[in-house]
């Protein structure tokens, strides 16, 4: 039997994406082969042989038990949050608008490079997926109203974002904030992707925040 027939199995019910399950195929022949040597050698054989089963047949009983099917092609994490900003609006939009400004306040960004007036480069720390880099484009730009972008064709990840400054009178600016993060087909499972949004939307939300910190004290927060 060939490697791509046994990792392919036709046979089960699949629940498993085909990237993950070449993922588990590769991850579990490196376990079986470290068990020969060092600690823990019947942990290493029994996780790898679990892992060989899951490439083989595609199944995950896990998945199964949570109701995740992880052979679906879109993976994409959306959060949509807003605060109020007690700041005029022409200064909260300036602020955004130096792109190189975010990770000052978005923890979960690495670093911003401008390129030009339109477009950039992220690299952001995800939660499941490791840092990542793409380039971005600023689609539409309204001053002192909205920024809209989106990540280039053929990045290592979608990203998407809107932003929207809205005057509140006398509270100041309100924020409204959408941003998704959508993985290229098979780089994860539905089901994995869905266990990670909690954590990406807490992290958002706490980002929303400092930047309302950083706004009306002018000091960048401790933590």
């Amino acid at each position: 039997m060939k490697i791509k027939d046994y990792v392919f199995n036709e046979n089960k019910e699949k629940n498993v994406g085909n990237a993950e399950r070449i993922f588990s195929f590769v991850a579990g022949v490196w376990l079986f082969s470290k068990a020969f040597s060092g600690r823990n050698k019947l942990l290493k054989a029994l996780l790898g042989s679990a892992l060989v089963y899951r490439a083989g047949t595609g199944h995950c009983a896990l998945y199964k038990a949570m109701g995740v099917d992880g052979t679906a092609t879109h993976n994409r994490v959306v959060v949509d949050t807003d605060v109020i900003v007690n700041k005029p609006r022409e200064e909260v939009y300036a602020y955004w608008r130096k792109l190189e400004n975010l990770p000052l306040f978005m923890k979960h960004l690495q670093s911003v490079r401008e390129l030009s007036d339109t477009h950039s480069v992220w690299t952001a720390k995800l939660p499941g997926m490791g840092t990542v880099e793409w380039k971005s484009e600023i689609t539409s730009d309204v001053p002192n109203e909205s920024i809209k972008w989106k990540s280039m064709p053929d990045s290592q990840i979608d990203n998407t974002g809107l932003v929207r400054f809205v005057n509140a009178g006398d509270l100041g600016t309100q924020i409204r904030v959408v941003m998704s993060y959508d993985a290229p087909a098979g780089n994860l499972g539905a089901g994995v992707c869905n266990l990670l949004t909690p954590a990406l939307e807490r992290l958002i939300r706490q980002d929303i925040k400092r930047f309302k910190e950083i706004m009306e004290t002018g000091q960048l927060p401790m933590a």
